[in-house]
């Protein structure tokens, strides 16, 4: 069966540097991707009772019936994507002897494929993370156009990057410490928490950074399978359970798991808003105030693996607990969506704390681990 596994990276100091420049490089192609697809379907003509806006360079070849450009004169047909590279080679494709238009995504993928012998920084990124990278743009679209999703948004920062199938590959494997080859970055050192040596293959894989750390996401077959259900007339015991705020769970058995309030207890949020006060009082822009990010970044990145951790032996225990579990269908997304102010009396709001333990608490996740 195909899972994910995650494992933390030990990259070099020099490695950490190449990848945080990727990274840079990438968001710009996308978001340049993003505008040139934008501006290209916002100036093509949308609606017929408007006049026609003719894009630059277009024509038709009477012979061949050629058309190239975003529109022909004669007979006007809308190109929606509207992405016409400087080279209109490019943007023509051989489909059954016919020569038509290539879709946006080809086409951009094409014009990048001719960066990488130009630009430094393009040549130093494998064409798989550069092709991907117009991928995850094409899905976003697709998002949009058939799912109602909304438009795609330019990103100030990007986090992440990812392999194709078969490219990352595993060198070494040992007791508490792998080696793996990333295209473009070399051999990285990473923690092993799993048993690697059950993997028969390696599909995609995802380069993230999260708190100033370097994480591996990688999906692999193995040879293991999931558990089948028991059907009912099998199960022998059952329990319910119900979530909380002062009680993390409350079981039906008269057990609970207690909430350790990872981010609303007194020390850790006088913590979290003494760095959220030093960030506010450094100049924009400075150094300063980017270390200041960064340090915060490293506590919320530590303190969601501290709740993730502890959500996570809850949630086996309660399973171990009896054969079947039920539990209450809580909309989550709407109890944790701002509301009226109501005031408690005391200077605060009321609904404000509800959400504020709501979401230190974690309990949508607490649901997908194991319930």
């Amino acid at each position: 069966m195909l899972v994910r596994w995650n494992f933390k990276l030990k990259p070099c100091q020099l490695q950490q540097a190449k990848m945080s420049q990727w990274l840079i490089t990438l968001r710009k192609h996308r978001n340049y991707a993003l505008r040139e697809r934008e501006i290209g379907y916002n100036t093509n003509n949308q609606n017929a009772d408007q006049p026609v806006n003719y894009a630059f360079g277009s024509y038709c070849d009477l012979k061949t019936r050629v058309e190239y450009g975003g529109y022909c004169p004669l007979t006007c047909p809308v190109l929606k994507h509207g992405v016409i590279p400087t080279d209109l080679n490019i943007a023509l494709k051989t489909s059954s002897s016919v020569i038509k238009w290539d879709s946006a995504s080809n086409i951009q993928k094409k014009v990048t494929t001719r960066l990488r012998h130009k630009l430094k920084h393009f040549s130093e990124i494998s064409t798989a993370v550069l092709q991907g990278n117009i991928l995850k743009l094409d899905t976003a679209f697709t998002n949009f156009w058939r799912h109602g999703k909304g438009f795609p948004r330019y990103l100030r920062t990007l986090n992440s990057f990812n392999y194709s199938p078969e490219q990352v590959k595993l060198k070494t494997i040992k007791d508490n410490y792998a080696t793996v080859y990333l295209p473009g970055i070399g051999n990285v050192k990473m923690h092993n928490s799993r048993d690697l040596t059950s993997i028969q293959s390696v599909r995609t894989c995802t380069v993230k950074r999260t708190g100033g750390y370097w994480f591996l996401s990688m999906l692999v077959q193995i040879p293991q399978e999931l558990p089948k259900e028991k059907p009912i007339s099998q199960i022998k015991s059952v329990v319910g359970i119900d979530v909380g705020v002062n009680k993390l769970v409350a079981l039906s058995d008269g057990s609970f798991v207690e909430n350790i309030k990872v981010t609303t207890n007194i020390k850790t949020s006088r913590r979290l808003t003494m760095r959220q006060r030093a960030i506010s009082r450094k100049r924009q822009g400075s150094q300063n105030k980017n270390k200041a990010y960064a340090r915060i970044a490293r506590t919320q990145h530590k303190l969601a693996q501290h709740r993730d951790g502890y959500n996570w032996q809850a949630a086996s225990k309660i399973v171990k607990t009896a054969d079947a579990v039920g539990r209450e269908d809580l909309n989550i997304k709407a109890m944790v969506k701002r509301a009226k102010p109501k005031r408690d009396g005391k200077g605060g709001y009321k609904r404000k704390c509800f959400c504020r333990s709501i979401r230190s608490n974690g309990n949508g996740d607490r649901h997908h681990y194991r319930c």
